[in-house]
């Protein structure tokens, strides 16, 4: 199993080129809008960026469940608790899996898109055993949870961010 510097070495930083962020503004308009709280922009952002590599977005239900039972993705790498992104029951009527959608603020400002690649229930009891006893208060009105990889674009990086990712994409991010 390769070490956790292995991992992140070979990760590919999931931040769209300019030109297909533009490209990407304009396709997020007819698409559904998740607006994300400032802790679910910052998960995006590190998962973009590697920080929980080897995952390129928020995981499938299989590597859910195995860092909830486990503390490890299904790969073996560790993880103390899952990242999630939640969704209410009116959001999971709307999405489809293979669908793209729109990653806002709550401002609606774009912050990237999501590639629906899982969408699952939520395992209240199981996550609040994972987070050392502690659960969100929101966790009960947004029971399921979608996995797939994340991309996002240059402008929502904040300045420090956005300087170390510059130096990674040889066509630079402005």
């Amino acid at each position: 199993m390769p070490t956790l510097t292995e991992t992140a070495a070979a990760f590919t930083p999931r931040i769209l080129p300019p030109a297909e962020a533009e490209a990407w503004a304009v396709s997020a308009r007819q698409v559904i809008a998740l607006p994300l709280t400032d802790a679910g922009i910052q998960d995006v952002i590190r998962l973009a960026l590697g920080e929980f590599a080897p995952l390129t977005g928020f995981p499938s239900e299989a590597d859910y469940l195995s860092v909830l039972l486990d503390g490890r993705l299904r790969d073996g790498t560790p993880l103390q608790a899952p990242v999630t992104l939640a969704i209410t029951q009116q959001q999971r009527g709307d999405i489809t899996r293979g669908q793209l959608v729109a990653l806002t603020d709550l401002a609606g400002r774009l912050i990237g898109r999501l590639e629906v690649q899982a969408i699952y229930p939520r395992r209240e009891h199981a996550e609040r055993l994972a987070r050392g006893g502690k659960f969100e208060a929101a966790g009960a009105k947004r029971p399921w949870l979608l996995g797939g990889p994340v991309d996002v674009v240059p402008q929502a990086l904040p300045g420090a961010q956005k300087a170390a990712a510059e130096e990674l994409f040889p066509w630079g991010l402005s």
